[in-house]
């Protein structure tokens, strides 16, 4: 017997199977067809009753319960769904935005139901309704226990999906169904697209892709269109993986533009990441783009202001046979420069690490403001294997390793290129580099330190050290000979103050350790202040994402070495409304 492709199966299925399906779901719409029957002669009802005098408009939001398909322990698994239908109700386009989060939004209040989003979506469903656009938001199923959409099983979540798509077709025969995305939730939506039946285009609103550019979404034969800001600064959804998922897979990309850049980061409600302040501007594009006319290259303001002028480079380096190509981000304040730069080395990578699986771009953008806000330029270098940076990844490392500086040298060799490669940009004054890192990263940028590249004037080590035991389990007197005379050697030749920032309980390394690591490079000749600070929550090892616990000894540092903070009208904080 001959095999075909179900929509809802993951694998090929008999012929037979297949008619059982179809004949499941054509009794499934009859079903669907008279429950909307019954609810629109209800609607009626209530709606008469609402508008006679003495009674208030009817609700903006109609709930209405959905059955997946789906059957749970606890019975049929069921969703609600609100809609806002246009007053008038003409509607000439629905868009459905399935819940970006794993609870309940949707709220009863005195003044009738709420849905409990930031999103762009629902903030902007009245302006659609002038526009014929009714925005139909669907809740997280009863079985979904919390989980967010990427944490869901992707067969799961196309059902429901398409059993809303069903319920809105069949109540609103002729009317096309859009999705509209937000978010993290972009993502494993986009995966299940290309087998979901009945989606006239998806939009995609400030889509939060930093695990998704490996993702080959070509098989999507329905329009997509992308809306991102790249002024904003919400960490988890930057401009430049948006630009680079559209270029990879044909998405159309319309740019959210303000008058300036996001001073402070985030994601809230009042950030360009929801495209605050631009609803009219949103709206028309979403009419414009679904009616099938042309659109704008951009909304807002003519000018783009993009976030610290991001941009992703690649640099060559040396490889067995010929070079390897690595990725590199970079980050600028405002200004022309040339400005001082930090070049920031991040720390092992595991093969489950999203930097590594996913080919996430290595950005730390906690770190990276602390200096931004100094005026320094930020570089950061992936190493090889790391995002999408060309090579095998350097794990291979043994604990038992008896040259101390083996494992730092032999991770130089693919900063010292990007070092070259930033010299020749005209942003960049080539005779102030800073060295940084965390952890292995801050261990390399130590031995860098000591071989005394030109331009270099100062390095910033966060909990960089090299370990003999997975964890400090001596205790706090344990003493890593290894890590002592690694620092020792480095200390002979480094001619640049060095910044150590430690806590005492770091798990790698034990709070004697880190001072005899300290002591044995000031003892051979190195110049460097030691910040140990006390047990912090958590494991110390990762204070680098603390920066209200360094930023003075920063501060004190980087003044030292003749780079001052900047002025709040410097940075350009009066920009922001």
């Amino acid at each position: 017997m001959g095999m075909v492709w179900s929509a809802w199966q993951d694998g090929p299925v008999s012929n037979r199977g297949v008619f059982n399906k179809k004949l499941q779901r054509a009794w499934h719409r009859v079903f669907l067809a008279l429950l909307l029957i019954v609810a629109a002669m209800t609607v009626q009802a209530e709606t008469l009753a609402e508008t006679q005098p003495g009674n208030a408009r009817p609700l903006a939001w109609q709930i209405d319960p959905v059955s997946t398909g789906r059957q749970s322990e606890a019975g049929e698994v069921k969703l609600n769904l609100a809609i806002h239908l246009p007053a008038d109700g003409k509607i000439r386009h629905i868009v459905l935005y399935p819940s970006p989060n794993g609870q309940p939004a949707i709220k009863s209040t005195a003044g009738g139901p709420h849905i409990d989003l930031n999103g762009p979506w629902i903030r902007t469903s009245a302006v659609l309704e002038q526009k014929g656009i009714a925005v139909a938001f669907a809740d997280p199923p009863d079985d979904a226990a919390g989980h967010m959409p990427e944490n869901r099983p992707p067969l799961s979540l196309r059902r429901d999906l398409q059993a809303v798509l069903d319920y809105l077709t069949t109540r609103y025969p002729g009317v096309p169904v859009s999705l509209g995305l937000f978010a993290g939730e972009a993502v494993p939506v986009l995966d299940v697209v290309s087998r979901l039946e009945g989606v006239h285009g998806v939009i995609v609103a400030s889509g939060g892709f930093l695990k998704a550019r490996t993702k080959d979404w070509h098989g999507i034969k329905t329009p997509v269109l992308l809306i991102h800001a790249p002024g904003a600064q919400c960490d988890a959804a930057p401009y430049p993986e948006a630009e680079y998922l559209a270029r990879l897979n044909g998405f159309a990309l319309v740019q959210a533009r303000y008058p300036h850049r996001e001073w402070k980061p985030g994601c809230g409600k009042d950030s360009q990441h929801v495209l605050a302040a631009l609803d009219e501007e949103f709206a028309a594009l979403v009419a414009r783009w679904l009616d099938g006319a042309a659109v704008a290259a951009f909304i807002g303001h003519g000018d783009m202001l993009p976030a610290w002028h991001e941009e992703i480079v690649h640099y060559a380096v040396p490889a067995v046979l010929g070079h390897v190509e690595l990725e590199m981000t970079l980050l600028f304040p405002d200004g022309t420069g040339p400005f001082p730069l930090l070049v920031f080395n991040h720390g092992d990578m595991e093969l489950d690490s999203p930097h590594v699986r996913d080919k996430q771009r290595f950005r730390d953008m906690i770190v990276a403001r602390e200096f931004l806000y100094h005026g320094i330029a930020v570089a950061f270098p992936s190493r090889q294997g790391v995002g999408l940076s060309e090579g095998g990844l350097q794990n291979h490392f043994s604990i038992n390793d008896a040259a101390p500086l083996y494992k730092a040298k032999a991770q130089s060799a693919d900063i010292v290129p990007a070092i070259d490669y930033l010299k020749t940009r005209k942003e960049i004054d080539p005779g102030r580099i800073i060295l940084s890192g965390q952890s292995a990263g801050g261990y390399c940028a130590m031995y860098l330190a000591g071989i005394n590249l030109p331009g270099v004037i100062g390095v910033v080590n966060f909990s960089g050290g090299r370990t003999t035991n997975k964890t400090a389990s001596g205790g706090p007197e344990y003493r890593n000979q290894m890590m002592i005379d690694g620092f020792a050697e480095v200390g002979k030749t480094a001619q640049v103050p060095a910044l150590l920032v430690f806590t005492e309980n770091d798990s790698r390394y034990s709070a004697n350790t880190i001072q005899s690591s300290q002591d044995a490079f000031v003892s051979a000749g190195g110049k460097s202040t030691l910040l140990l600070l006390p047990p912090i929550a958590g494991d110390g090892h990762f204070v680098f994402h603390q920066p209200q616990l360094w930023r003075a000894a920063l501060s004190k540092y980087l003044g030292d070495i003749g780079i001052r903070p900047l002025s709040q009208q410097e940075r350009g904080v009066q920009a922001d409304p």
